[in-house]
């Protein structure tokens, strides 16, 4: 279910929550990265914000007393800072606003209500109540002054806000500062802050940073009467990310400036730029050029057959790709093959295996004739027809081995060989796979060798095979699956899921948060904690010698977000400490690794709609990193991935308002992701791959790869899904998935993987 602009904007709330993402609550970092926050750890509650005082340094604590609190949920959380946490911002300033004056006019209250106003977009009422708190809360004044300057972007005064954003070494941070410079109407200061933020992400490689400071610049330029610079930067957006938010901006840049972008670009942007949301403004601006420039109209119609393959209408994109195909032209061809890849996504098999023999009898030599012959060949498997695949397959690398599907048509001819009954000559071409394999490919082409081996009647090689991966890849869906075909083939004595641990001493590490960090996860804004912590880490970790990383993690346990946590125990934890049941020692590296955030949420969900236990955190590990405000490319949006359309279905057989999602809310997120997952769950009749495939790739995309026919093998079927990202994602969640079973109850808790796969699946039309 597998960007930005100065600061990301989270998609339902207003443009405050991007400055919220930069300051306080992390809604947006550079590339991939989101920061999120959460609902209570399930490891004890929130403290309630009585530890504010104590948290202070004692000159201050003294002059004031601590606030009054409101009272407590059952769970000993204050309402306001749960409703925070979790990112439900109306709920909060509800709260808040039934509070007393003097409470509501206490540091830390104030605080908390211009995090809020900012989210809700009510920028001037932020500005006022951080102006000067720093002077009161000095144990976060950097953070108020950041988000004191978000917040005076937006409403000024904009001179202050760029002089304080300016100073930061973050790129996002620099582009919000140029704008404001811009307001202020400093031209000369917004073009030099333009131009840093510019340097910094050309020299860290992020392109989408890099296109939001050239958007910046661009609209520097304009004021600046230099269009010359702007017309650059908004072709540059067009042609090097035309899939990102600001390519809209830039196209209608250029469109008023004739002649700045050649058509072939332009088409190119508009068709890769496009979104459901846009497709109907797409499609009238490729309707009216092609009724002004009649001699273009071949290359308007591909980008029209382009954009709506964009959006997934793959029967539209389909018709308008064959309407190319048809005329005599260069692009016949390709237009051709890619009317087959739309037909066969939208369950046409038939339709598109004729279009792609067509491409390679009508045009052999061309690029386009190998890549549907290697199409061809990966359709017929899909389709369960192993013996005409085997044989397409074999015909692609005769023609054109050493083009760049001789890798993945070796793959697949082993596989159709493998379903089609011939276990040796499989088996040879896996091993001599193996041989040159990557690092990352390897242990599914031992288990996939194993299962070769076996079914060419050499069970106990076979067994070694599986065996030794049990030991050296354990809980990796490889591994699982192993594992099943072992117990399928009789073994007697199954080897264990996971070896033994290395006994080896521990004392308990006892760890605190530092003072700054503590205050703010005591108030709820445990991103922002996140945040602070990540940039004092190594004085943080310095009380603990020789088990830094370690502290790290306990420290970040101690937050509701699970970001920053995954990152250390990503860079700390050696792959060998996973290959053993983990000591005592060493049990903090997969609770760091496999972090569990948004516990009492997540477990609540997953009994609600019936999924397995740990399985909601597998997905959000694999497919936002805990990271909150993720959006995908795509468009799927927070912890979960959750695609806008389907949240609106999923929302509607709640009971919910689909209007009034917030898919950047983790509570909303989960409830949705879970609701949807459990939905495909039942849907694929308990099948764990299965439901998982959906949840990636959507149903009736399973739907055509799980078609009838005598080879059921969950671990085949696995291997043969055509989407590379699909594939690896299934394998990665279920591995995800053994791991958070094998944490929370031993090997007894594992879902053992199964060998067959489920029979007669219908999903059904209306399944989304």
């Amino acid at each position: 279910m597998t960007d930005p602009r100065p600061l990301r904007r989270c998609p339902s709330a207003p443009r405050a929550a991007s400055l919220l993402a930069g300051a306080l609550l992390g809604c947006a970092v550079g590339g991939a990265a989101e920061q999120a926050s959460a609902p209570p750890r399930a490891k004890g509650p929130a403290s309630p914000p009585a530890v504010v005082a104590s948290a202070l340094p004692a000159a201050a604590s003294a002059t004031r007393p601590a606030p009054a609190l409101p009272a407590s949920e059952p769970d000993g959380t204050v309402p306001w800072a749960s409703a925070v946490r979790e990112h439900d911002w109306a709920r909060a300033d509800a709260l808040l606003g039934a509070l007393g004056a003097i409470e509501r006019e206490q540091p830390e209250l104030r605080l908390v209500r211009a995090v809020v106003a900012l989210a809700l977009g009510r920028h001037a009422e932020s500005e006022g109540l951080l102006r000067g708190l720093e002077a009161k809360l000095p144990l976060v004044a950097e953070e108020i002054r950041h988000a004191y300057a978000e917040a005076a972007a937006e409403a000024g005064p904009f001179e202050r806000a760029g002089d304080l954003l300016a100073r930061s070494p973050r790129g996002r941070d620099l582009v919000t500062a140029a704008l404001a410079y811009l307001r202020a109407g400093r031209i000369k200061a917004a073009r030099e802050t333009a131009e840093r933020a510019l340097r910094g992400a050309q020299k860290a490689r992020r392109r989408d940073d890099e296109a939001l400071a050239r958007a910046a610049r661009a609209a520097i330029a304009i004021a600046g009467a230099e269009r010359a610079v702007a017309v650059a930067d908004w072709r540059w957006i067009c042609t090097s990310t035309p899939s990102h938010p600001k390519a809209r901006e830039a196209l209608a840049g250029l469109e008023r400036v004739p002649a700045s972008l050649p058509l072939g670009e332009r088409l190119a942007a508009l068709a890769r730029s496009t979104t459901p949301d846009n497709l109907a403004q797409t499609l009238q601006t490729l309707d009216a050029l092609a009724a002004k420039l009649k001699a273009e109209r071949t290359a308007i119609m591909m980008a029209r057959g382009r954009a709506l393959q964009r959006v997934r209408d793959y029967r539209a994109a389909a018709a308008a790709f064959d309407a190319v195909a048809a005329l005599a032209s260069p692009l016949r061809s390709e237009a051709a093959y890619h009317a087959a890849v739309c037909a066969a996504r939208s369950g046409s098999d038939e339709q598109a295996l004729a279009r792609l023999s067509e491409v390679i009898r009508r045009d052999p030599s061309s690029p386009w004739a190998e890549r549907a012959s290697f199409r061809r060949a990966e359709l017929l498997s899909q389709s369960e027809r192993p013996g005409e695949a085997a044989a397409a397959f074999a015909r692609y690398l005769a023609r054109f081995g050493k083009g760049s599907h001789g890798r993945a048509a070796l793959r697949g001819q082993a596989l159709a060989l493998l379903s089609d009954g011939a276990g040796e000559q499989a088996r040879q071409i896996l091993a001599a796979l193996l041989e040159r394999a990557p690092r990352d490919e390897r242990s599914g082409l031992e288990q996939l060798l194993g299962l070769a081996t076996h079914r060419a009647g050499r069970a106990q090689v076979a067994e070694r095979i599986w065996t030794d991966l049990l030991r050296d890849k354990p809980l990796t869906w490889p591994a699982l699956c192993a594992h099943a075909r072992l117990a399928a083939a009789g073994t007697t004595a199954l080897p264990p899921l996971v070896g033994e641990a290395e006994p080896r001493p521990y004392v308990p590490l006892a760890v605190s948060l530092p003072a700054g960090p503590e205050l703010l996860r005591s108030l709820g804004l445990d991103s922002a904690a996140e945040r602070m912590l990540a940039g004092m880490e190594q004085q943080a970790a310095l009380p603990y010698p020789g088990r830094e990383s370690e502290a790290l993690c306990a420290m970040y346990g101690k937050l509701a977000t699970a970001r920053r946590r995954l990152q250390i125990a990503t860079r700390a934890v050696s792959f060998a400490t996973l290959q053993r049941a983990p000591s005592g020692a060493e049990l903090w590296a997969w609770h760091c690794l496999y972090p569990q955030p948004y516990a009492e949420l997540v477990q609540r969900e997953e009994a609600r709609h019936g999924l397995p236990a740990g399985l909601v955190h597998a997905i959000m590990r694999q497919e936002s990193g805990f990271r909150a405000a993720a959006v995908s490319p795509a468009g799927a949006v927070g912890l979960m991935q959750v695609i806008p359309p389907t949240a609106a279905r999923a929302a509607l057989e709640l009971g919910l308002d689909p209007k009034a999602l917030d898919l950047q809310r983790p509570d909303q997120n989960i409830r949705l992701g879970a609701f949807y997952a459990g939905k495909l769950l039942r849907m694929f009749r308990g099948s764990l791959p299965l439901a998982v495939a959906a949840y990636n790739a959507g149903p009736h995309a399973v739907a055509r790869w799980l078609r009838a026919g005598t080879e059921r093998g969950a671990d085949l079927w696995v291997a043969r899904i055509p989407y590379g990202e699909t594939r690896r994602y299934v394998e990665r969640v279920l591995g995800n998935l053994a791991h958070y079973q094998w944490i929370a109850g031993g090997e007894a808790a594992v879902t053992r993987a199964a060998v067959e796969l489920p029979a007669a699946v219908d999903v059904g039309e209306d399944a989304y």
